[in-house]
């Protein structure tokens, strides 16, 4: 059976998706990475304990994603990233500042917040440029940008540690994420603003 022409792969897309993508692996998994140590800075050596505010960070990320499409209603996938990197690098900096575990809490919750409805942003968003001949080289691009992430997130991290401690690392952490986060949403907005602008005419 002859084949028709192959269609275009969307690498524009790909080109914004997947950096993001691997970005958010690398914020994500400084948690289960780091946290460990910085809670054993801070005197807390109770495994259980540990591992339970570990996993507030997931648990806080389940009703975002969970109602993804209610989120979408108000915001633009765009609008999500913003979003989700502002919540997760302020939630990254709660925890540099952190002299106990409530505030840990507290960071890790609203970093988890942000995570939540940012996972399956990535994929609806970047398949609505996919055409059906390439979506399954779209799905293992983008999972592959996850797991570079993934891998890269302690390597990332590492220097970072090195360099200004545990606290200091989650603090340069958060505070670049807050500003990929504001600079996603100011081009979101000038982008917006001239949308507008054209309208108007």
């Amino acid at each position: 059976v002859a084949r028709g022409p192959a269609e275009a792969f969307p690498w524009r897309a790909y080109a914004l998706v997947g950096p993001l993508a691997f970005i958010f692996m690398v914020s994500f998994y400084v948690m289960p990475t780091r946290l460990p140590f910085f809670l054993s800075d801070l005197g807390v050596h109770n495994a259980a304990l540990t591992g339970a505010i570990m996993a507030s960070t997931t648990l806080a990320s389940m009703p975002g994603a969970l109602m993804y499409g209610q989120v979408r209603r108000f915001l633009s996938p765009i609008a999500v990233f913003a979003l989700s990197y502002l919540l997760m690098g302020a939630g990254l900096i709660a925890v540099s500042q952190a002299q106990g575990i409530g505030m840990v809490i507290f960071g890790s919750v609203l970093a988890g917040l942000g995570m939540g409805p940012s996972m399956p942003n990535y994929t609806t968003y970047f398949m609505g440029f996919v055409p059906p001949s390439q979506r399954g080289r779209a799905s293992g691009l983008l999972t592959t940008a996850f797991f570079v992430g993934q891998f890269m997130s302690p390597l990332v991290s590492a220097p970072l540690v090195a360099q200004f401690g545990l606290g200091g690392a989650f603090a340069a952490m958060g505070t670049a994420l807050m500003a990929l986060g504001a600079l996603i949403a100011g081009i979101n907005a000038l982008r917006a603003g001239g949308m507008l602008a054209q309208g108007a005419r």
